[in-house]
């Protein structure tokens, strides 16, 4: 289509509908929320509807919507319904692209419907499920409910102002019903048929409205022994008066095994080899046409998977053909979208799958490795990242000032003019684009010649309870090793070893190693009594980020110690919970335990 002399527009027509959803009173964000949208005036066609489900926050994004119809015109009728585990479908018609519509959802718009099935635990005890059928009173399927072990079932969904009719069924493992019976008068199950095309008027109704709803009390017809009889021998039970639907049903039952599930090109919007997003949308045609169709979706890692009554979502089958996923992730692994057509007395169609690969976890333990002192300009940096093949090095901050290049083990590295602290930013992407960080930091000193005489003194300075070998003060030819082996008195253990001023780690037997003087040294040596009470706190952080230090650190009591949070790249700080609860950050996304006295747990999480 085309407007202003046929310049062709369709490029430019893609919008999208976004918004909010959260519920009274507490006005929190509503997470795991359906949004449907199609336009009233085109239909469910692709370009002009589409689902989503709402994030961790409320919000929402349905994308890929016209703007402008086949005609020339802007689209001004979408209708926007969203659909909660817990309150009625709400919908809001007469919008564009681009409006902003949020919801509300209130327990006061609540209709219920809720009960028990007798003998459940018998039946569960036989490898057998109940659910319940919810049709609207004369009317279509509405969706199924779920009975719990105990024979409750419950649902909130409802509009408060619909009478609705119950079926009532018993699934075996594989999803077939053995037993179907609508709610009849005082709750007894009365007949029922998989082919019959409108509620019997035997069938009971029921108020939905919270001050005149009432708990239904269903059961069987058949006595307990009767229908353990049938679940015993697999036998497929359509009603006690279904002799009037044998012919009918056995026409039904041959017609529809000839028909196709009726779901054609199902397949990922846009097509990708591998898909990055955290969802993933998925678009599919019917073979038919009408504002009937409805449709179970799924997506989920396994690739033979059937829609049926037991696996069924438990909310409302949709009419539109495009959806979006709920967040996926991991690192290229197989995901599938499972459609099946639902029919308006919630006949169940054959299955089509497709599959695709999702890698959204970036590489990680991202390392840099550098001499914590560099006396020349080039340096040689160790570099490590599971799953990365390119790598980016900046003095200046991530992404600026360099260039990516093919991953190696080691980088050849030039430090900034001048002495001080130089800082060194990596990131590492992998082979699908995902991005992850590491930071460190290196001190650059100026080799002061010597005198001479091609010696250098290391100056070693040790507290009470301990010495170390060599002696205090030694004298080391430029460019020889020298191992320093220290010696804590008996009861006493070696506390903070530093060298210029900075902290360094002992290798084995409380060792530390000199190599390729080039330069005077100062070594600083602590003890503490072995005896001296420590804590143990326990880092970790989630997955798409960091925390360091990490893992079981003791610290002496009544010390300090503070922590630091790094998300990975196109991550954010999620929370951060200490010993369990939920914890606030300091500036520079670090947290300080001070004046320690017992253990602790700290643990970052990411999104």
């Amino acid at each position: 289509s085309g407007l202003g002399g046929g310049i062709d527009l369709s490029l430019e027509q893609d919008g999208e509908i976004f918004g909010h959803v959260k519920k009274l009173p507490d006005s929190n964000g509503q997470e795991d929320v359906i949004v449907e949208v199609y336009s009233r005036s085109v239909g469910f066609k692709r370009y002009y509807s589409g689902a989503n489900v709402t994030d961790h926050n409320g919000d929402y994004i349905v994308k890929g919507l016209r703007r402008i119809n086949d005609a020339g015109d802007i689209i001004t009728d979408y209708l926007v319904t969203v659909y909660s585990e817990d309150y009625p479908p709400q919908s809001k018609y007469g919008n564009m692209t681009g409006d902003k519509i949020d919801f509300v959802l209130s327990e006061q718009k609540q209709g219920i419907v809720s009960g028990t099935v007798a003998d459940m635990e018998t039946f569960l005890l036989a490898g057998v499920e109940a659910i319940v059928n919810v049709f609207e009173e004369h009317g279509d399927f509405i969706k199924k409910l779920p009975v719990d072990e105990y024979g409750n079932f419950r649902d909130t969904t409802v509009s408060p102002d619909v009478r609705v009719q119950l079926k009532f069924a018993l699934i075996d493992s594989e999803g077939n019903a053995l037993l179907r019976e609508w709610a009849g008068n005082d709750d007894v199950g009365t007949p029922a048929s998989e082919y019959e095309q409108v509620t019997p008027s035997y069938a009971k109704a029921y108020d939905t409205g919270l001050e005149t709803a009432s708990a239904v009390n269903f059961s069987f017809s058949k006595n307990i022994d009767e229908i353990t009889g049938l679940i015993s021998s697999g036998q497929r039970v359509l009603g006690r008066a279904n002799d009037q639907f044998d012919e009918e049903a056995l026409s039904r039952k041959k017609e529809e095994s000839q028909v196709e599930a009726g779901i054609l090109n199902l397949r990922p919007i846009p097509y990708k080899k591998v898909f990055t997003d955290l969802k993933v949308t998925m678009s599919w045609e019917s073979s038919l046409t009408g504002e009937d169709e409805k449709f179970y979706y799924l997506f989920n890692p396994e690739q033979e998977f059937e829609i049926n009554k037991r696996t069924a979502p438990r909310g409302r089958p949709l009419r539109v053909k495009t959806v979006t996923s709920q967040r996926l992730s991991g690192n290229f692994k197989n995901y599938y979208c499972h459609v099946a057509k639902v029919d308006k007395r919630g006949r169940i169609r054959s299955t089509v799958s497709t599959g695709f690969m999702v890698d959204t976890i970036p590489p990680l333990n991202g390392t840099v490795i550098v001499p914590e002192v560099a006396t020349e300009t080039f340096v040689t940096l160790a570099v490590g990242a599971t799953g990365a093949v390119k790598m980016y090095f900046s003095s200046m901050a991530y992404g600026e000032g360099g260039q990516w290049e093919e991953w190696a083990a080691e980088k050849v590295w030039r430090l900034l003019e001048g002495d001080g602290l130089k800082k060194i930013y990596v990131m590492f992407e992998d082979r699908s684009g995902n991005k992850s960080r590491a930071f460190t930091t290196i001190e650059k000193k100026t080799l002061i010649p010597d005198d001479g005489d091609g010696q250098h003194a290391v100056t070693i300075n040790t507290g009470q309870n301990g010495t170390v070998f060599p002696l205090k003060n030694i004298s080391v030819p430029t460019g020889d090793d020298i191992t320093v082996i220290i010696l804590p008195d008996q009861g006493y253990k070696v506390d903070k070893v530093k060298v210029d001023g900075r902290k360094v780690w002992l290798v084995e037997d409380n060792r530390f190693n000199f190599i390729n003087v080039q330069q005077d040294y100062t070594m600083d040596v602590t003890f503490k009594s072995v005896a001296a009470k420590s804590f143990v706190i326990d880092a970790s952080a989630g997955m798409y980020g960091n925390i360091s230090p990490s893992g079981r650190i003791e610290v002496n009591s009544g010390a300090d110690i503070t922590f630091t949070i790094t998300p990975v790249t196109d991550y954010k700080i999620a929370g951060l919970e200490v010993d369990g609860k939920p914890a606030a950050l300091a500036a520079g996304n670090t947290y300080v335990f001070t004046n320690i006295s017992g253990d602790h747990s700290i643990k970052a999480k990411f999104e």
